[in-house]
């Protein structure tokens, strides 16, 4: 059986890194009375939207300010406002994808309105005395301020709401569990603490650990190691992507499925691994080179993470501790007896 296990094992690949997804993150916020909205009913107020971004409402030229379920209602036929700012400070500069407002009609009501990412003007409308408007973007866009303003008044102005979408990359980790990274864009992370490679220590001429360094925001295309803190890894896009991954004191980073060359090293169940045959890192992930990192003494309060140095990594660890493979039931298991299995994806008989 152990042969026939060894034959088998040769149709492994230890595939080292979680999933990796691009996606849109939306924040609303409402005006009104309606739980979870903002009455704007003064001057100057704040609210937040629901991916807890603080925006400033502020209104000249009038002191009417009427709150309903589902909107606000600024200014008055005999008090109209001159003009009324929507604003948001964002958390860095963010790629955003769309943006829109919206407002509503009533007889007599008239205004211009402008919306801004950053100094850059992305939609333009005007109210509607017989309807309500949406007001949105015509091109995606890239700043850390929202703005939406509302000038040349005439009447009251009912506001609604304000969406905006950016971009956003996902990981799926492991809480409490090191792994690496290595995204096309950069900016601030949630979810995990990153980390870069300071240095390695040595005992003896052998390498021990190597010690880290936390970094706040990532920087695109360069690869950093990470300590999970929920069950998802997630990325705000700020700034320009670029298309090359690179290289940072020894930690390697690869945009593509990257084959690990023998004795190279992974971050592999909490422990620093050096690589055998068959092992492979999965797209926006990294390895170590060892050669490359410099042996440096750890500084005080880096953050350590220790070599195995019992075994290396290769195809038959990968099968015995895959993720993949399932009995026909579609349950969990391993390649520990004879029997029909489905592995990545594919019938394996073990005999």
């Amino acid at each position: 059986m152990l042969k026939h296990l060894q034959l088998l094992l040769t149709l492994f690949v230890l595939a080292i890194g979680g999933q990796v997804k691009a996606e849109e993150a939306t924040a609303t916020i409402t005006f009104g009375t309606a739980t979870g909205s903002t009455k704007v009913d003064g001057p100057s107020v704040t609210g937040d939207d629901s991916q807890g971004n603080t925006w400033t409402i502020t209104t000249e030229g009038t002191t009417s300010f009427t709150q309903n379920s589902g909107y606000a209602h600024i200014g008055s036929g005999n008090n109209p406002a001159t003009s009324i700012v929507f604003s948001v400070e964002l958390k860095g500069s963010l790629n955003i994808k769309s943006f829109s407002a919206k407002f509503g009609g009533f007889k007599g009501t008239k205004g211009n309105i402008s919306l801004k990412v950053g100094e850059t003007e992305v939609g333009t409308g005007t109210l509607n005395t017989n309807k309500d408007v949406t007001i949105s973007s015509t091109s995606p866009a890239t700043g850390n301020r929202l703005t939406v303003t509302v000038t040349n008044i005439a009447k009251g102005v009912k506001a609604y709401n304000i969406t905006y979408s950016y971009e956003t990359t996902t990981i799926s980790i492991t809480p409490n569990k090191y792994g690496t990274v290595c995204l096309p864009n950069g900016g601030t992370v949630s979810g995990a603490k990153l980390y870069s490679i300071e240095g390695k220590q040595t005992t003896d001429g052998s390498v021990k650990s190597i010690s880290l360094t936390e970094v706040q925001k990532a920087v695109a295309g360069v690869p950093y190691i990470f300590l999970g803190q929920e069950n998802q890894l997630k990325l705000v896009h700020e700034g320009e992507s670029v298309t090359s991954a690179q290289s940072a004191n020894g930690l390697v980073g690869s945009f593509e499925n990257m084959s690990v060359t023998e004795g190279m090293y992974v971050v592999y169940n909490n422990k620093v691994v050096k690589a055998g045959t068959g092992v492979t890192i999965t797209a926006n992930h990294a390895y170590i080179n060892m050669a490359d990192v410099p042996e440096t003494p750890a500084s005080s309060g880096a953050r350590m993470l220790y070599f195995d140095t019992t075994t290396g990594i290769n195809l038959m660890e990968s099968a015995r501790q895959a993720d993949q493979v399932f009995d026909l039931q579609g349950r969990k298991t391993n390649l520990n007896r004879q029997g029909l299995f489905i592995v990545n994806g594919k019938k394996v008989v073990l005999k």
